[in-house]
């Protein structure tokens, strides 16, 4: 089969389009799911997009605790420069719009980190993590005596983890001096 050779172009402008408008590392998840939510193209073709951009050096992948987080990087951003232009307009302010909105949002699901393993019957270790610049900052591990309450708890962790950090560290300093 014959791929168009402006489509594989168009694929690659999009891709770095989307990360600059992000102005934050995306986690690789995130990519997906926001190429799949505005149709820019399917999941095979954003796998091998991704990897020409990195092997062509115009993004940058860095493994992490959370999954591969992705940026594009000087030789992406003069690249788009010149471009960009062959990307609908209409389409350039729709994603700077959606990522203006959004990006708050986005950089602090990137930021959180749950995962659970069974340990035993009825038995799953839960540990959910608050990073920063792929680093640990805060972490919570806890036994759920099942999936279900597994996956409970790390929805919470999702739309919590950041009271619960706040309240976590005033009640460790609460009536200490310093």
């Amino acid at each position: 089969m014959q791929v168009n050779p402006k489509y594989i172009a168009i694929n690659k402008l999009s891709i770095l389009y989307m990360l600059r408008c992000a102005a934050i590392e995306l986690r690789e998840n995130q990519l997906i799911r926001l190429v799949a939510d505005h149709e820019v193209m399917e999941y095979f073709e954003l796998m091998r997009t991704l990897a020409e951009l990195e092997e062509d050096k115009f993004i940058d992948i860095t493994p992490s605790i959370g999954g591969n987080l992705i940026a594009i990087n000087e030789i992406g951003q003069t690249t788009l420069d010149f471009f960009k232009k062959e990307l609908s307009y209409t389409w350039r302010q729709k994603m700077e719009a959606f990522f203006e909105e959004n990006r708050s949002a986005l950089s602090l699901e990137s930021k959180l980190y749950y995962d659970y393993h069974r340990i035993g019957e009825g038995q799953y270790r839960l540990t959910m993590r608050i990073l920063e610049r792929n680093f640990p900052i805060f972490e919570v591990m806890m036994i759920c005596s099942s999936k279900e309450e597994a996956d409970r708890f790390a929805r919470g962790w999702q739309k919590n983890a950041l009271d619960v950090y706040a309240k976590t560290v005033t009640s460790i300093v609460k009536n200490i001096e310093f």
